[in-house]
């Protein structure tokens, strides 16, 4: 299947700082990221009416895309890793969307969707969040403000995955300390970003 850079959506940055970090571990990230990113743009997609073929309010001039979704699989959006460094791991991803969801109206509702990715994350309900967007960094050891987010619906449902990295990455370091930080780049945007620490 063809697909479609969708420049647009921006670019995610992911920094993983840890003292060890095996294939497995990787493997998770990775696969719970797509995930994430599918989570993300389902739901979108779904809040514009641009998936859902049952909804009744649809606009005429709106085309429906859940039939081409059934016949390609649920990745409406391919993540590709366009830069990979060594260190802990830092990665650099962007997305595209299948041709035949390549219209004007998809590629509007996921412009930004790295931000979304971020911002999904945030309100996750996952603990050691230590900063989000551009609050100023704490004085001091950075401390825990997941509490701000608690009262936000994970309307993403992407709590599960991030739970899932951060408890695989826990294990990989071995009970020693870590830290994940998600950032997006959008250009016209500037950048959102949360970074996750775990303590030993």
């Amino acid at each position: 299947m063809d697909f479609e850079q969708l420049d647009e959506a921006g670019k995610l940055d992911v920094r993983v700082n840890g003292d060890t970090l095996d294939a497995y571990a990787l493997g998770v990230l990775n696969l719970n990221l797509q995930a994430v990113v599918d989570k993300v743009a389902e739901f979108l997609l779904t809040r514009a009416d641009l998936v859902n073929p049952l909804s009744r309010q649809r606009p005429p001039n709106i085309p429906r895309y859940r039939r081409a979704i059934e016949i390609y699989g649920s990745r409406m959006v391919r993540t590709r890793v366009d830069h990979v460094s060594s260190g802990s791991l830092y990665e650099t991803l962007s997305f595209a969307i299948p041709f035949v969801l390549a219209d004007p109206n998809v590629r509007a509702i996921l412009q930004n969707l790295a931000a979304n990715i971020v911002w999904a994350i945030s309100i996750s309900g996952i603990r050691g969040i230590v900063k989000v967007s551009d609050q100023p960094e704490p004085s001091g050891p950075a401390q825990d403000i997941s509490y701000r987010f608690a009262t936000l619906p994970d309307i993403f449902e992407v709590g599960p995955n991030a739970r899932d990295i951060i408890q695989t990455m826990a294990e990989s370091n071995a009970g020693k300390s870590w830290s994940i930080e998600m950032s997006s780049n959008v250009p016209g945007h500037g950048r959102t970003s949360v970074r996750i620490e775990v303590q030993a």
